[in-house]
C-alpha cells in the first residue's frame, strides 16, 4: 500500500460523524481524549493542479484489504496512528502481547488534511494559485 502512494489521512475539514458519513473506508475515530476526526485511506497525487493532492481510495482498495484480513478498519487505522505518534523508526517488538499489534507493524504514512489558511490563499491581493488543502504528517 505504501508503494502505491496510499496513506491514512485524518480530515480536519470534516467536523462531525454525520459529515464523515458511512462510505466504505471512512471511520470516525477518537484521536486523543476529546478529539475525533474522519479517517480514511487516500492516494497521494503529486501532480495535481496546485501541487500535491489526496484522492480518496477507491472501493477496490478496501476490497483487497478485506481479502488480506484487514476488513475491520478500526484496529488497522489505530495501529497506523499509534505508529505515527510513537516516534518509532520501525517495527518495535518489545511489548508483544496476546492479541496486540506490534507498534509500527503497519507503517503506512499518516497525515492531517486541513484547509490552507496561509496568506497567499486567503488574501484578495495575491494571485490565488495555491493548494486549498494542506497536509502535514501526524506526529
Amino acid at each position: 500500500m505504501k508503494a502505491a502512494n496510499l496513506r491514512l489521512v485524518a480530515d480536519k475539514r470534516i467536523g462531525s460523524q454525520e459529515d464523515c458519513g458511512y462510505a466504505t473506508g471512512r471511520q470516525w475515530m477518537n484521536f486523543k481524549d476529546s478529539e475525533s476526526y474522519c479517517f480514511y485511506i487516500a492516494r497521494l497525487d503529486e501532480h495535481g493542479i496546485y501541487g500535491e493532492k489526496h484522492d480518496e481510495a477507491t472501493e477496490d482498495v478496501y476490497a483487497n484489504m478485506a481479502k488480506y484480513g484487514l476488513g475491520n478498519r478500526d484496529p488497522y487505522y489505530r495501529a497506523i496512528i499509534d505508529c505515527a505518534t510513537s516516534g518509532e523508526e520501525g517495527l518495535n517488538l518489545d511489548n508483544l502481547g496476546f492479541n496486540n499489534i506490534p507498534v509500527c507493524f503497519y507503517d503506512l504514512p499518516a497525515f492531517w488534511l486541513e484547509h490552507n489558511d496561509s496568506p497567499e490563499c486567503t488574501s484578495n491581493f495575491v494571485n490565488k494559485a495555491c493548494n486549498p488543502v494542506k497536509s502535514s504528517p501526524i506526529a
